[in-house]
């Protein structure tokens, strides 16, 4: 419920309607002994390729998204960008939340594609 906390300031003043473009980043925590004395990282591994699996992710933010009211339902969803990387460093994790309307014209939508 993390996500409630901090996303709560960010609402907008009513759900969006319409098609969705959304973000997820995900940053996930190390086991402590990936990390040296001076807080270092002993490993270079960037992506994190074991559980939780990313789509269970993904669906659990949007799923806390829709109960906050930044949509209707996630169904909405029509583009939906996700990553899941190893932090850099100790005590660092967490998600990045990128949302935008695409209900404007379909060549910003293709630009916004673009830039990723």
């Amino acid at each position: 419920k993390a996500i409630a906390l901090e996303a709560k300031p960010l609402l907008p003043k009513g759900p969006i309607e319409g098609a969705v473009l959304l973000r997820l980043h995900f940053i996930m925590p190390r086991p402590k002994a990936d990390f040296r004395r001076d807080g270092s990282c002993k490993r270079s591994d960037q992506y994190h390729i074991k559980k939780p699996d990313l789509d269970n992710l993904a669906k659990a933010v949007m799923d806390e998204m829709t109960g906050l009211g930044f949509w209707g339902d996630d169904r909405q969803v029509a583009s939906l960008h996700v990553s899941k990387i190893n932090a850099r460093r100790q005590g660092e994790a967490g998600v990045m939340i990128f949302v935008k309307s695409m209900s404007g014209d379909m060549e910003e939508m293709k630009e916004e594609t673009k830039k990723e």
